[in-house]
């Protein structure tokens, strides 16, 4: 009868422990989601300010080009 008593203690802690992490991890989670939010948007910033018309051409074909 006395491991009875215990082994609900036991399990009680542990809820009581997972219960109370719970909203402490959550409120992790949510900072960690929105603080990586903000540096996507600075990323996508810097990328739409770079030049768009901007022509690509590789060395061989400039090399082509300065040997003609």
């Amino acid at each position: 009868m006395n491991d009875d008593i215990h082994v609900g203690l036991i399990l009680a802690f542990f809820a009581a422990r997972i219960s109370a992490g719970l909203p402490i991890t959550g409120l992790w989670i949510w900072l960690g989601k929105k603080r990586k939010a903000g540096r996507a948007t600075e990323q996508k910033a810097q990328h739409n300010s770079m030049p768009k018309n901007r022509p690509v051409v590789s060395r061989k074909v400039e090399e082509l080009v300065e040997a003609e």
